[in-house]
């Protein structure tokens, strides 16, 4: 009887770091997000610049805080679909609130706390009436898009007070335009609560096992 000698061959490291890259997971955005940026650098020579880093972040600072709210509904296994006319509405407030002469030290508070009634009442009426949340917040959307046209007469309203807009958007720190710095600082508070505090930790497992986070 003859033995045969078997050689299990193991991947080499370029091997093993191919197949983690184009293993599907979070990852592969991040990967997809590289290639765009290397292709406009590559094509596009005033793409890699500081003032055109500044202008993307300006641009997207709105959409960024929005997405660390939205993840916390998310990881939940909820949807909120209104969260473009909330912040259209709560936006046409504090400018309602600064042109009639509030103080912007009260005035982006007043609007935070506006903001969480309006998220409350969706989450009351999905968890206690138990009506899906994409109907919930397709309903708030009408409901909050509908307010903001009527306070305004469909008219727009200019915010006057200066010290207000530059310390939330046109003023500049470090020569890092003021909405990045938000951006920052709300993803630092986001990462905190979701992945360090008990709040994050309950709400992810609301979103792996409702009636077990319910019970624990």
């Amino acid at each position: 009887m003859t033995n045969m000698d078997t050689t299990i061959r193991r991947p080499g490291l370029a091997e093993t770091l191919a197949g983690r890259l184009f293993r599907p997971g979070p990852h592969v955005t991040y990967i997809i997000f590289l290639v765009i940026i290397a292709f406009f650098v590559i094509f596009a020579p005033n793409f890699a610049s500081l003032n055109t880093a500044g202008a993307i972040g300006r641009i997207t600072a709105v959409v960024g805080i929005m997405a660390v709210g939205m993840t916390f509904v998310i990881v939940c296994g909820e949807i909120d679909l209104s969260v473009g006319s909330h912040v259209s509405f709560a936006a046409m407030v504090v400018a309602m609130l600064l042109y009639n002469g509030v103080p912007g030290w009260i005035a982006a508070p007043a609007v935070l706390l506006l903001g969480a009634c309006v998220g409350s009442v969706n989450g009351l009426i999905v968890t206690k009436l138990r009506i899906p949340s994409f109907l919930v917040t397709l309903g708030m959307l009408s409901v909050l898009r509908g307010l903001a046209l009527s306070f305004t007469g469909s008219m727009p309203v200019p915010i006057v007070n200066k010290p207000y807009v530059e310390v939330m958007a046109g003023g500049t720190l470090l020569g890092v335009p003021a909405p990045i710095w938000w951006t920052l600082a709300t993803v630092i508070v986001g990462f905190y609560l979701l992945h360090l505090s008990v709040f994050g930790r309950r709400a992810l497992a609301t979103g792996g096992n409702t009636i077990a986070a319910r019970f624990s």
